[in-house]
């Protein structure tokens, strides 16, 4: 399995928004088991999960509650398809609680 991993974050009170899934098309599967792309709410992997994504359908828009969103792409590298294209945007919340940035 390979695995890719991007940490998008913002200083002080931001949150992080992936305002737009332009495109995505990952290997389809009930459990997501082959390729997908995971989304976490902090710095890594043991934060709280936002997504586990696969298959293709447009995903929702994501938005983190502090300044970090995690995000890791696996894939097992069998059947290629389209990927994704993802837009983020980041902004400042004077009421944003980060405690899970830590």
């Amino acid at each position: 399995m390979l695995s890719r991993v991007v940490c998008v974050s913002v200083d002080g009170r931001g949150y992080v928004r992936m305002q737009t899934f332009n495109d995505f098309e990952l290997e389809a599967h009930m459990e997501c088991t082959y390729d997908r792309l995971e989304i976490f709410d902090g710095k890594d992997t043991s934060s709280r999960q936002l997504g586990r994504l696969c298959g293709s359908g447009l995903p929702s828009p994501v938005v983190s509650t502090g300044s970090r969103l995690y995000m890791t792409f696996y894939t097992d590298a069998s059947v290629q398809r389209k990927g994704f294209d993802i837009t983020h945007t980041t902004g400042y919340n004077n009421n944003n609680n980060n405690n899970n940035n830590n």
